[in-house]
């Protein structure tokens, strides 16, 4: 692989960036430019991070220790080169950074949410089962300039990928099932703001509706919490699921609530809830 190609896969992907070993960065470049020199030689272990200012400083030093004037010729063309990649993957960082943080969910790469699940008895409303689930975001993908954040839930396992992005400072939009949607948003009045096609099978499909509510909620120590209710409803316009989130700006989904309708189709049960007990961010 060329110095050239080694750089471009750093640019594009951030952690590879973060762990490539001086050692190997440096055999790189020394047979890029046909060279053995042990001018080049520096102390600290192989697997020593690589920052940029130590990829130019040795770029330099190399440069400055040849004296065969064509080699340092394609020393100074691979320079040109890693200062171009640099210049654009600086942009494209904070691009992607931005698109990231500017919204109301934190969504990076390694974010991490933690939630006690509790499960409930459809007849009494009793406490059935608690258990551990964990939401993740596990890679990004930019799509049409969107970026994309792929999630994993423990106890949903999908087939299907599912992602998350902020497409602005008040609006969360997913990808789930090949259906795009607003999955959550900040209103200032109360409104429905987005369906879709549902894609339950227990009943003749119908549409979910989104709709938005202001005030702050306190949910546990998690004050400011805004709340959104997806309405889960068959092909004849009956509601029999509810999904409500609350979710606190810069911090994420603090609690999510299902719930199912009984069997004279107007009252609803608590299925389960899922309550965030503690949250990693990058």
């Amino acid at each position: 692989m060329r110095g050239e190609e080694i750089l471009v896969a750093m640019c594009k992907d951030k952690a590879t960036h973060k762990l490539l070993p001086k050692y190997f960065f440096m055999k790189v470049v020394q047979r890029r430019v046909g060279t053995t020199d042990q001018s080049v030689k520096y102390t600290g272990t192989n697997s020593e991070i690589v920052k940029p200012k130590t990829i130019f400083f040795y770029f330099f030093r190399l440069f400055f220790y040849q004296t065969d004037i064509w080699r340092m010729y394609k020393i100074f063309l691979l320079l040109v080169v890693v200062c171009a990649v640099a210049a654009s993957c600086s942009k494209d960082n904070v691009t992607q950074s931005q698109q990231g943080a500017k919204g109301l969910m934190p969504l990076a790469v390694g974010d991490y949410w933690y939630y006690k699940k509790t499960t409930h008895d459809s007849a009494t409303g009793a406490i059935k089962n608690v258990v551990n689930d964990t939401i993740g975001i596990t890679s990004q993908v930019s799509i049409n300039g969107t970026v994309f954040y792929q999630q994993y839930q423990a106890s949903v396992p999908l087939t299907t990928y599912s992602f998350y992005a902020n497409i602005d400072s008040n609006t969360v939009q997913k990808i789930d099932s090949a259906t795009k949607y607003t999955f959550f948003k900040r209103v200032s009045t109360e409104q429905n703001i987005e369906s879709w096609v549902d894609t339950v099978t227990s009943r003749c499909i119908g549409s979910n509706q989104l709709r938005g509510y202001v005030g702050d909620t306190t949910i546990g120590s998690y004050s400011g919490c805004l709340k959104n209710i997806v309405s889960v409803n068959d092909c004849t316009g009956q509601t029999f699921q509810k999904w409500v989130y609350y979710l606190k700006p810069n911090t994420g989904i603090v609690r999510i609530e299902h719930y199912r309708v009984n069997a004279d189709n107007v009252s609803f049960y608590l299925d389960f809830e899922e309550d965030l007990q503690y949250y990693v961010l990058q």
